[in-house]
């Protein structure tokens, strides 16, 4: 019986922390703006439960934005890039692109 007991208790705290690494990060869509041809451009933010997120838009997979707290729990971006789709295109410099085949 006391066998029984421990696996009850054993399998509700794994489902528990299953479920809490579960919620542990999200994934959230949105416009980021567009080509001068009217193509829209889209960025996908990974946000994590530990602070660290990062923006992914849908121009050349190019991280747009890495945030990540410091020792101290300060949290800034620390890529190089535009706060803007357009100035992607304007300016290309080529930061934070996926390059490959």
């Amino acid at each position: 019986m006391r066998a029984t007991g421990t696996a009850i208790v054993v399998t509700a705290l794994l489902a528990a922390l299953s479920a809490q690494a579960a919620n542990a990060a999200d994934a959230k869509r949105a416009p980021f703006g567009k080509l001068p041809d009217g193509t829209a451009i889209e960025a996908v933010t990974l946000s994590g439960s530990n602070g660290v997120s990062a923006r992914i838009m849908t121009l050349g997979a190019t991280l747009q934005a890495f945030n990540a707290p410091d020792r101290s729990g300060r949290t800034a971006d620390i890529t190089l890039g535009y706060d803007d789709a357009a100035s992607y295109v304007t300016a290309p410099n080529f930061w934070g692109q996926t390059i490959g085949r």
